[in-house]
């Protein structure tokens, strides 16, 4: 039964539809961003009942209780099943993904968990009911896989703050932030950065993997490990003075990618230099939202340099980006993108072939013996992570707990 008249007649004259997000955690900062906050939104928007359920706790009554289900990015062979199923069930399934994960760069630290899955996430993308991403040149890609693919950006909360954060000061009163949540290339900007902090004494503030690129250079850094999201944006928005750095290569990964660092620091009144490449190229207008800079240590040493002696430049940038972004990435932007999303995948809703569980899923009868030689055997940790790097968290448990 569909939830949806024939057109985009007011949802609230219908039922509202139910949608099961089921995601591989729901305390990261990335769950956060994509389905959360957006996801909420668009629920009280548009009349829908949705709710987070962690992929391992994905159960026989949780498929029969859905209309919709959202997966989210991390493939393995137990969702790949599970899609399989819900759409034999004649339900809807968006796989939500935010990287160009069948292309990966080898600098990346979780290179390995996502190669030995690959053939489960291709799987997933050709079998969904569509795909949502976060970049048009990220959506081309994909529909390699599936034709399907609706984009929704990387939208901030917009709770901007006042640009009063820049000042005539002197340049060791300037600071610089480069941050990461994986290992990324950095090489381009380690001795630009490292030749601005000699020469004027800045301060530069690390976050994540790439505190040990910069350490090494021989940059004095106050270094975080990775934050929450809500933590990165309290860090950026109370620091004077600040100017975003984003280094990236260009790779076909990387050009996929979201700018969503450029979102956040304009959001802040933190003026960006980033890589003139993709996808930074399609967003920020040069000298006007932004500084793009090809990744040569001249061009990289003069974008900074310029930003840290003259305060006006870094408040005109400033200005500019914020205005950009809050007039073009608003988490409303999001929700209408989400919405959108649904209905076209509720006009592609597969026709029922079965009403019925697969209980080869989710029923299997215990066998503690084999449990217990799990948990006291020396061998048993190093086979179980290969085990879940390839089936999943539900499929270890199983795997050890049944059969």
């Amino acid at each position: 039964m569909s939830y949806f008249m024939t057109t985009e007649m007011s949802q609230l004259d219908t039922p509202p539809a139910k949608i099961i997000c089921l995601a591989p955690t729901l305390d990261s900062s990335l769950f956060d961003l994509r389905l959360r906050r957006p996801l909420e939104r668009c629920a009280n928007q548009f009349n829908y009942d949705v709710s987070f359920v962690l992929l391992s706790d994905c159960v026989e009554e949780t498929i029969h209780s859905g209309d919709f289900f959202i997966v989210q990015r991390d493939a393995n062979q137990f969702l790949s099943e599970a899609i399989a199923l819900i759409k034999r069930m004649g339900k809807v399934v968006i796989f939500e993904i935010d990287d160009l994960l069948t292309e990966l760069p080898d600098f990346l630290g979780h290179h390995k968990f996502l190669i030995d899955n690959k053939n489960y996430l291709q799987q997933s993308l050709i079998d969904s009911t569509l795909i949502t991403t976060t970049t048009a040149r990220l959506a081309g890609e994909l529909k390699k896989y599936n034709q399907n693919v609706e984009v929704v950006p990387n939208c901030a909360g917009c709770h901007s703050v006042e640009l009063r954060n820049h000042f005539d000061v002197t340049p060791s009163n300037v600071s610089v932030i480069v941050a990461s949540s994986d290992r990324v290339l950095v090489d381009m900007v380690t001795k630009p950065i490292y030749d601005i902090q000699q020469k004027y004494h800045i301060q530069v503030i690390a976050i994540g993997p790439i505190s040990t690129a910069l350490s090494k250079a021989g940059i004095k850094i106050k270094e975080y490990d990775i934050m929450p999201y809500d933590d990165f944006l309290n860090l950026a928005r109370s620091v004077d003075n600040l100017i975003g750095v984003i280094p990236l290569d260009s790779s076909l990964f990387s050009s996929c990618k979201s700018p969503i660092k450029y979102f956040d620091y304009s959001l802040s009144g933190v003026p960006t230099v980033a890589s003139k490449v993709a996808p930074y190229v399609d967003f920020i207008e040069h000298e006007k939202t932004g500084l793009l800079v090809k990744n040569t240590d001249s061009e990289w040493f003069g974008a900074i340099q310029k930003l840290v002696l003259s305060y006006n430049l870094r408040q005109e940038i400033s200005a500019n980006a914020q205005t950009f972004v809050k007039s073009n990435y608003h988490l409303d932007v999001c929700s209408s993108a989400w919405n959108q999303a649904i209905l076209k995948a509720n006009k592609l809703r597969p026709d029922m072939v079965s009403n019925s569980i697969d209980s080869s899923l989710f029923h299997i009868k215990p066998n503690y013996a084999r449990l217990s030689s799990y948990l006291f055997s020396a061998t048993s940790y190093k086979k179980a992570f290969k085990f879940y790097r390839k089936y999943g968290v539900l499929r270890l448990v199983k795997f050890a707990l049944f059969r």
